[in-house]
């Protein structure tokens, strides 16, 4: 995703480019507003699968400012969750359904966003194009706090307990990038299917990123329940009963229980990985948005 990232740089760049080579009118700008439904998927050590995709909204508001370009201030407020039991092959990703962690996070994100056009609007708004496609890039800061369930099935904060004896901010930067498809309902409404990828400035969006460390180092009995949960005989997020004998007899795992609300499975041991470590965590949104265009007294005379 990272080449992703490089790649979509350099053609946002080149595109903007061509910006400059525009004629263009200061009186054809206008702003919208913008309302909208987020689906959201996260990509960090623990995925999501399709069952665990969650709704969100967004609002927005959008200033076009050339032919072909606009600015976007938006607020997105949407749900991560990631389930080791519910999103792993237990035996194409026996890692993951071994360690049987999972999280939720209530993301609240701030955003700003360059968007291009692939088609200008050399014209007033009601002559723009019918269908018309854009790519995006910008930047944002959000509040992210991840939970997870207890044993007794209550949502923990998993910020506090510390769970690989490390603290971190809830609050983190992202920067999205993406691509949209945008077509004219009426005069002065849009209808918009966008696609977003979301880098951000932190490994710890599911509470997990290194190693299971010593549980004499963690702060409390939650903590080291939470840290571990290898060993149960449940799926920590649903209670789906998991395959003891496949985890004993084909991955010829055993149970260790050290007391104190920490018990491990034998690969999952103090000291064992926990996480990738494989960079900052990161997620994808599609939204699907209604765009309603202010009006005013706007001439925009062609080009010549």
């Amino acid at each position: 995703m990272r080449n992703f990232l490089y790649i979509f740089l350099l053609l946002f760049l080149i595109a903007c480019h061509s910006v400059s080579a525009q004629p263009y009118n200061y009186r054809c700008k206008y702003p919208s507003v913008i309302i909208g439904g987020v689906g959201s998927y996260a990509n960090g050590d623990i995925k999501s699968s399709l069952v665990t995709i969650r709704p969100g909204l967004s609002l927005g508001f959008n200033k076009r400012i050339y032919p072909r370009l606009s600015y976007e201030f938006d607020f997105l407020w949407f749900r991560l969750l990631g389930d080791d039991y519910l999103s792993s092959d237990k035996k194409l990703e026996s890692d993951n359904y071994l360690r049987n962690l999972h999280f939720r996070n209530d993301i609240k994100e701030l955003s700003f966003t360059i968007r291009y056009d692939l088609l200008p609007n050399t014209d007033h708004y009601r002559k723009r194009p019918i269908y018309n496609a854009y790519v995006l890039l910008g930047g944002g800061v959000f509040y992210h706090n991840p939970m997870a369930k207890n044993d007794a099935g209550s949502w923990i904060n998993l910020r506090k307990l510390e769970t690989e004896g490390k603290s971190y901010s809830n609050i983190q930067f992202s920067i999205p990038a993406g691509l949209g498809f945008r077509y004219k309902l009426a005069i002065q409404w849009d209808l918009e299917l966008e696609f977003t990828y979301r880098y951000t400035s932190t490994d710890y969006l599911d509470d997990v990123s290194g190693r299971y460390i010593n549980p004499d180092l963690l702060k409390s009995d939650q903590s080291r329940q939470m840290s571990n949960r290898s060993a149960s005989l449940v799926g920590s997020y649903n209670g789906g009963k998991r395959d003891i004998e496949f985890i004993n007899n084909t991955l010829e795992e055993q149970f260790v229980n050290l007391g104190s609300g920490y018990s491990y499975s034998t690969s999952k041991a103090p000291g064992s990985k926990r996480g990738s470590k494989g960079g900052p965590d990161s997620y994808a949104l599609v939204s699907l948005r209604l765009i309603y265009i202010i009006p005013g007294k706007i001439y925009c005379p062609k080009f010549r």
